[in-house]
């Protein structure tokens, strides 16, 4: 009997030695999980911040680009069927440059910028033969857009009368 009994204290004690290997291994386990998990969020934090540090950048930074466009004349459709002829140069071009936040500047090539001169603007009742008028250019720009220099600040416009003949 004291036989039986050693054998199965020894029986038991590496029992309780596998016992305790296997939770030691499940702590392992569990700890390298807890670790990777850990890591992996990290990595997902440093992305989104580098990405929203990016972001911010960008949308800070500002930039320049110096563009051409035709000048249009606004209503002159309009005037030419009150009775009034419109001259102008309709071959002229400006050269001006833009600045802003880099996103907006980068958005300009898909949109364009309008410049124009309005014609409506003419009070066209003191005209009694011709007028020659100078317009100032308008600008549509996007929001966060100036244009700090422009080759031309007006157009020059003829209005002339037509004869009743």
């Amino acid at each position: 009997m004291t036989r039986k009994k050693l054998n199965h204290d020894a029986v038991s004690e590496d029992n309780q030695d596998e016992t305790m290997q296997q939770q030691s291994d499940n702590k392992k386990t569990e700890s390298s999980r807890k670790t990777e998990r850990l890591n992996m969020f990290i990595g997902i934090f440093s992305v989104v911040c580098a990405l929203m540090i990016w972001l911010y950048s960008s949308a800070i930074s500002e930039t320049e680009m110096k563009l051409q466009s035709p000048i249009n004349v606004k209503y002159v459709i309009d005037v030419e069927d009150k009775g009034y002829d419109v001259e102008y140069n309709d071959k002229l071009k400006i050269s001006f440059v833009v600045n802003g936040k880099t996103f907006a500047i980068s958005q300009i090539p898909n949109y364009g910028i309008n410049v124009y001169a309005d014609l409506s603007t003419v009070n066209l009742s003191e005209i009694i033969t011709s007028k020659t008028v100078q317009l100032p250019l308008i600008f549509d720009l996007p929001e966060g857009v100036t244009c700090p220099e422009k080759s031309h600040e007006y157009i020059e416009v003829t209005i002339v009368k037509k004869s009743n003949d």
